[in-house]
């Protein structure tokens, strides 16, 4: 997994959000993501591209709530989306987040 990330980060692709995920899961995902096809679409403001590996719509939030938003952050969620039942906040069980290089 290292050194598909590291090979991505020569490329100017960086995995974020990865903690709640083990390192198979993110292995997996970054091989689903080779050979599916999928573009990576940077960011207008970025110098790279992001991978993030909450997902997308409503599911991609629960996660990013749960695992990764500040209090400030859940609270404009909850704000923003009263209806919605949020998951409450749990530290990641896993810590590979800050040695990946960021750009």
């Amino acid at each position: 997994m290292w050194d598909a990330i590291r090979a991505l980060v020569t490329l100017h692709i960086i995995p974020i959000n990865t903690d709640h995920l083990s390192d198979r899961q993110v292995y997996t995902y970054l091989w689903y993501i080779a050979r599916s096809g999928e573009t990576v679409m940077p960011d207008f403001f970025s110098r790279g591209w992001y991978i993030d590996f909450t997902g997308q719509g409503e599911k991609g939030i629960d996660v990013y709530v749960k695992y990764y938003a500040s209090a400030a952050e859940r609270r404009a969620y909850q704000r923003r989306f009263p209806q919605h039942s949020f998951p409450d906040h749990c530290e990641p069980p896993y810590n590979r987040d800050h040695l990946i290089p960021d750009l």
